[in-house]
């Protein structure tokens, strides 16, 4: 862009002013002489008027209108006439009338007519001079003054001698009678020539002086004000170039606005240096800070991957994780210990960033070993809280859920310590609610327990962090609970979904609610499929049963063909017998169906009713003393003690309990 300096600039902006100032006096000083010079013609016209109608009075009486003049008259008329217009400066004076008649209209007919000019006087006196002029219409300033209007009244008109301006008064003669019209015509190139010379003798000295006070403002300027901001600049140039060390102090010694400048930019550039200067420092430590992050992001990939996807013949697992920062503090873990099992963790570390990394690094490290060491979930938090209590220097704490699947028979042990809880993918995908329990290095004497739940094939759990279902969007709302159940009813509409199909639609539905707003929270998310009940039971029996307690005779039967009469079959009846009489006395089911089948060391005793709604899983056992097992209520505790585990279902209005039994 073309630099435009500020003396241009106020040379520039000086000149609009004067050419718009001069203009205006201009325009302000020509009518103010054009005013006073027709004042001044109307004064003379007035002056001449009353000298020629005072000459007219002595030498031609009014009652020589009737007759013409006679020579030696006219020429001493004409000659004081002629006076009257050099002293006047006229170029025409004369007398005239104005009469009518009804076949020509308005006549005019003129008694003397003299010029100032010689050769325009011949002119005129050979014309004008009693001659008669006819026209159709008066001019309003005739028409005045043969009224009586004794003010000049002026005209202004074109004629053959050129562009003129007159003033017409009347002859009243001593009666008070207008006898005849007096005309005064000047030329208007001399009016114009006087109102210029007034108009430039007004403008000239103004323009002199407003130009010479330009000069001497521009003098000023430089000397004040450019001068001093150029010595500024080049300084602030220099400086550009160069920015880590302070310029050469400035040779301006005022005490004005300028001083005032000159003062703060040489403090500036003392505050711009040290910022400089620590800016480079902060540069390089933040560049120092991102490698940092970078190689702990690296470092937390490794132990907890952005995603991660297995899939095997009777299971798949999912899983992904989205740290708010670069590293944070949620962590999920998924592997195959020794005995066959899959193990998966879903975690949370308090807090964010590098602590929350860190952190989460030592607990999913330990909790990973004790699940390697074959305990189970309960035992792997409650062992682990004990050590983060006698070893946790910042007072970091976590919540986690823990769970082994054994892929043979689709039972979950699972053990959690103040996570969320978690869905429970089948028909109906609800929140598994189950114990929510403490979190982990906080308090001693956790005392976490085991749960079990057995998967058929298709069923499945989604584990998550808070920050799923607190993820906000703009206008501060959260993702929820509601939403994410409706997330994973939509991954599971078709048939042949997988836990990755889970995971990808419900992180789509969180970012779609977002809308771009950036994490405010860690989030991670694992879900697990049990996908291929593969496992081949033999001895299966499926019968329909009366309604009956004599129905227990056909169960007992079958038990013992497949088990033998075995104290472990008898464990099997007794919980099969508690089931049976809740089923005849309590549902008022009026349709009953039982299955029996073994695969290997496993038993499943399933029974199908058509009763109320009742889950016995969901039963709280109090402890009861023996006065008071007659009162009922110690069915279900039986069954749970015999039963390795117990699944409800509610399919079709029918209750379906399904009991699993280690025959070994």
């Amino acid at each position: 862009m073309k630099k435009t300096s500020i003396k241009r600039w106020i040379i520039r902006y000086f000149i609009i002013v004067f050419i718009i100032s001069t203009v205006l006096s201009a325009i302000t000083s020509f009518f103010e002489n054009y005013q006073n010079e027709m004042d001044e013609r109307e004064q003379a016209a007035t002056i001449c008027a009353k000298n020629v109608s005072s000459i007219l009075n002595h030498q031609w009486p009014l009652k020589a209108f009737d007759e013409p003049m006679d020579d030696d008259t006219y020429h001493k008329v004409e000659k004081v006439m002629r006076q009257i217009c050099d002293s006047y400066g006229l170029d025409y004076l004369y007398v005239y009338t104005v009469n009518y008649d009804e076949t020509i209209g308005y006549f005019y007919y003129y008694y003397i007519c003299v010029a100032e000019d010689d050769d325009d006087n011949a002119e005129v006196m050979q014309d004008l001079s009693r001659h008669i002029e006819c026209t159709d219409q008066l001019d309003d300033a005739e028409i005045a003054a043969m009224s009586g209007v004794s003010k000049p009244q002026q005209v202004s008109f074109v004629s053959q001698f050129g562009e003129d301006m007159s003033w017409v008064a009347p002859y009243i003669d001593r009666s008070g009678n207008v006898c005849a019209l007096i005309g005064m015509d000047c030329n208007f190139r001399l009016i114009s020539a006087n109102i210029l010379k007034s108009f430039l003798w007004d403008i000239i000295p103004f323009a002199l002086f407003i130009i010479v006070g330009l000069l001497l403002l521009l003098f000023l300027i430089r000397r004040r004000i450019i001068t001093p901001i150029g010595i500024i600049s080049n300084s602030m140039k220099q400086f550009a170039r160069d920015s880590s060390k302070k310029p050469d102090k400035i040779e301006v010694e005022r005490n004005d606005e300028i001083g005032e400048i000159a003062e703060s930019y040489e403090k500036m550039t003392e505050d711009i240096v040290a910022y400089i200067n620590n800016i480079e420092q902060l540069t390089k430590d933040k560049l120092e800070t991102e490698m940092q992050l970078t190689i702990a992001r690296q470092i937390q990939n490794g132990l907890v991957p952005e995603k991660m996807n297995l899939e095997e013949d009777r299971f798949s697992v999912c899983a992904m994780t989205n740290p708010a920062i670069a590293v944070g503090g949620d962590f999920y873990d998924c592997f195959e210990r020794s005995d066959g099992q899959i193990c998966i963790v879903m975690g949370d570390v308090s807090g964010k960033g590098i602590a929350a990394a860190i952190g989460m690094s030592m607990f999913k490290t330990a909790i990973r070993e004790k699940l390697k060491a074959n305990l189970s979930p309960a035992e792997t938090l409650n062992q682990t809280n004990d050590e983060f209590l006698k070893k946790n220097p910042v007072n970091l704490f976590a919540t986690a859920f823990v769970a082994v699947l054994d892929i043979r028979h689709g039972e979950l042990v699972f053990a959690n310590a103040g996570h969320t809880y978690p869905i429970l993918i089948q028909d109906e995908v609800t929140y598994l609610e189950v114990d929510s329990g403490m979190a982990i290095g906080l308090f001693e004497d956790a005392d976490l327990q085991d749960n079990k739940l057995m998967l058929t094939q298709g069923q499945g759990i989604l584990l998550y962090t808070d920050g799923v279902t607190e993820a906000v969007n703009r206008r501060k709302e959260f993702f929820g609970n509601e939403q994410l159940i409706r997330a994973v009813k939509d991954a599971t509409v078709e048939n042949s979904y997988t836990a990755e199909d889970i995971i990808l639609v419900v992180n789509r539905s969180i970012i779609n609610h977002c809308m771009e707003e950036e994490p405010f929270d860690d989030r991670a998310m694992l879900a697990l499929l049990y996908t291929s009940d593969t496992l081949s039971y033999t001895e299966l029996i499926h019968k329909g049963l009366d309604v009956d307690i004599s129905s227990f005779n056909v169960v007992k039967n079958d038990v013992i063909h497949i088990m033998g009469n075995t104290p472990k079959a008898r464990q099997v009846l007794l919980a099969a017998d508690e089931a049976l009489t809740n089923i005849v006395n309590y549902s008022g089911a009026t349709s009953l169906e039982y299955e029996c089948s073994i695969n290997n060391d496993k038993l499943k005793i399933m029974f199908s009713d058509n009763g109320t709604y009742f889950d016995p899983t969901k039963e709280k056992i109090e402890d009861k003393s023996f006065e008071s097992l007659d009162e009922g209520g110690m069915g279900i505790s039986i069954i749970r003690q015999c039963a390795s585990s117990m699944i409800y279902e509610r399919r079709e209005g029918c209750n379906v309990l399904t009991l699993f039994f280690d025959t070994k």
